[in-house]
């Protein structure tokens, strides 16, 4: 691209060749390939006609106009015509004559380029210089770029220059606008703060800016949530530079001595926008919350963000855009785990599928394999965000050797030493076979861990109970699912046994899901330590047979496990009544009477109501979890044992007597 400065101007010369016939040509490709498209010669209502023509003559005066405001205008100028004037808008800004944004309409999108130019100036500080320049008796003439960042820069105050200045080197240096910057810039000083807002939530859509509300060393954002300073994502650096990215930067930033797997993508080629939108996506993701964000960095190309996961435990992420050794320009995504791995592959894609369409690109995978380093060819079949969401991993995939092309066939749990971090316990013979699968998809996705779920029946193997022992040992969260059944069950007080005593030598956290009214904390509180628990199996195949729970199993459970926090939602009945209890509040709050009909016996919730009520659960378990632990105990866990007497399986402490 030719560019050339005239007048103050930026104008276009020649695009793509240089002879002058190029852009013509490339122009009317892009018209015959608009022509070609299926709805092209659709009739529409006419109306629609009469408000662009009426939106585009009228003299707004504002980049930005509350959508009822423009609605209102639009619509006394199409007296005696009845038009849908927000559908009339909507159509046409698809097309881009205008654009509607939330509750905004911006006449002229066009008008954006004056709001963008400060932002992106390629040397800000010295526009600076030239207006304090300009305003010398002495100074000849200068050109008017010289106002395109702070117009009456030199007009401002000593003290008041200096803070403009610190807040300019903010965005040159680290790509941070402030709210307190927009009031001096072109274009933006002149809007109110609700236009601001507006325009910078268009800034967001495109990936221009993102919200900088990222807490720890990072931000300096107001609380609550309403970040009031964004990442200029369009300053950022679109092309690698500096020495390429290698494994040492991802050791010092981690303090990781082995080595994780390294994903590269190779785009087939890569424009400008592609990186800062996917940094973009990842800095303004919700799915890593401010309180949680304990380290950002961005050096050039280079994103390193530290989470914490818990007090004790810390996850770490790197992006870096980068060269290949054949010059090809590469992503690089490195995870401390292979949860947040899935999470950032899958980000990735869907920024490129949905931003970019079409763009394809080669994905490997370099991982130390049990001979040596070795790197996965990801195939077109499927993309590798997919894969790793799918948890397809006891898949084989073919392999290469680094060094000597030797082929291998590995497993996909193997590549990505996909150990679990939650273990869930449960019975087959009660609800939790209904639950589990949501309960798991929920908890891998919100905590980007990967969970150890029988979904085979896997107690019918001989090497089971080695598997939950090591299942239990790898996990730092384990999550009961409480029943009568899961009390008479071998492998269930098994599994319960080894995680309290890792809960009280190695800081494991036990999460307790009731599934059924009889083992909620207050029936647990009542009952007998000194009689056997009895009760009628519902289980398939065992309906009617009386079960029973050892009383020495009972006082266990009251001494270990009514400490934690259990938790009823997945029980109907306590699940409405959960319901009514905030439904209440929230008359009451209001000024009204609590309903009576919602006193009546427990109801049927809907399945959008029940689903938002148990992902609510599970982002307060979720906190919970996150939440510090006491410490371990100094003299070591009391030692727990189970044995049989009859048909009944006992859990206590050991009595060595």
């Amino acid at each position: 691209v030719t560019m050339e400065l005239a007048d103050g101007r930026v104008h276009c010369v020649e695009c793509v060749g240089g002879d002058g016939t190029s852009a013509a040509e490339l122009r009317q490709v892009l018209v015959e390939c608009a022509r070609a498209l299926p709805f092209m010669r659709e009739s529409i209502p006419k109306g629609y006609t009469t408000v662009k023509d009426a939106c585009l003559a009228h003299e707004w005066g504002r980049v930005a106009v509350p959508m009822e405001e423009a609605v209102e205008v639009l619509r006394g100028q199409c007296e005696g015509q009845t038009v849908d004037v927000h559908g009339a808008l909507g159509f046409w800004s698809l097309l881009g004559f205008m654009l509607v944004h939330d509750d905004w309409l911006l006449p002229r999108p066009t008008d954006m380029i004056d709001l963008v130019r400060p932002l992106v100036h390629h040397d800000p500080l010295a526009a600076l210089d030239k207006t304090l320049a300009r305003a010398r008796p002495s100074a000849a003439a200068q050109d008017a770029s010289a106002d395109w960042v702070v117009p009456g820069f030199a007009k401002l105050g000593r003290d008041e220059q200096a803070g403009v200045r610190r807040m300019v080197e903010r965005l040159v240096h680290d790509k941070v606008l402030c709210e307190e910057l927009q009031a001096h810039l072109r274009g933006w000083k002149d809007a109110s703060k609700p236009e601001r807002d507006a325009l910078l939530g268009v800034l967001v859509q495109f990936g221009l800016v993102v919200s900088h509300d990222v807490g720890g060393e990072a931000g300096r954002s107001g609380a609550g949530g309403d970040a009031r300073e964004w990442l200029c994502t369009c300053r950022m650096d679109s092309t690698p530079g500096g020495a390429p990215w290698d494994k040492s930067e991802w050791q010092k930033f981690a303090g990781a001595t082995e080595m994780v797997p390294v994903v590269t993508y190779t785009p087939e080629y890569v424009t400008s926008a592609l990186f800062p939108h996917i940094l973009a996506s990842q800095m303004s993701s919700r799915e890593y919350k401010a309180e949680h964000r304990r380290r950002q960095t961005l050096k050039g190309c280079l994103l390193s963000v530290q989470l914490q996961a818990t007090a004790e435990r810390h996850e770490f992420f790197q992006l870096a855009l980068t060269a290949g050794e054949d010059g090809a320009v590469q992503i690089v995504v490195v995870a401390s785990t292979v949860g947040l791995l899935r999470s950032l592959c899958a980000s990735i894609e869907s920024v490129i599928s949905r931003r970019f369409p079409g763009l394809s690109q080669d994905v490997d995978v370099q991982f130390s394999g049990p001979d040596g380093e070795c790197v996965w060819k990801v195939g077109d079949d499927m993309t590798l965000g997919t894969i790793l969401t799918r948890k397809d991993w006891e898949r084989s995939v073919g392999v290469e050797l680094v060094g000597n092309g030797e082929r291998l066939n590995l497993k996909i749990r193997d590549i990505f030493k996909a150990v679990p971090g939650i273990f869930f316990s449960h019975s087959w013979n009660d609800h939790s076979t209904e639950v589990g699968p949501e309960i798991r998809t929920l908890i891998e996705n919100r905590m980007r861990e990967l969970v150890w779920y029988d979904e085979q029946m896997m107690s019918k193997r001989d090497q089971f109970q080695s598997l939950m022992t090591e299942g239990v040992k790898n996990a730092w969260v384990v999550v009961i699912f409480l029943s009568r059944e899961a009390l008479a069950s071998q492998n269930c007080l098994r599994e319960m046994c080894k995680a309290r005593e890792q809960q009280l030598t190695a800081n494991t956290r036990i999460i307790v899901l009731a599934m059924e009214p009889e083992v909620t904390f207050a029936e647990i509180s009542k009952w007998s330590t000194t009689e056997p628990l009895t009760f009628s199996s519902e289980a398939k195949g065992h309906q009617g047979e009386t079960r029973t729970v050892h009383a020495r199993t009972v006082k266990w459970v009251q001494e270990n496990l009514l400490g934690v926090n259990i938790y009823p939602e997945w029980i109907e009945e306590a699940l409405w009544a959960k319901w009514v209890e905030g439904k209440d509040a929230r008359r009451k709050k209001q000024g009204a009477k609590p309903s009576e009909d919602d006193a009546k016996p427990p109801k049927s919730l809907t399945p959008t109501e029940r689903s938002a009520m148990r992902s609510e659960t599970i982002n307060r378990i979720i906190e919970n979890v996150r939440a510090p632990l006491a410490t371990t105990l100094d003299g070591g866990a009391p030692e727990f044992e189970i044995i049989k007497e009859g048909e009944v399986w006992i859990l206590g402490i050991k009595d060595t007597a």
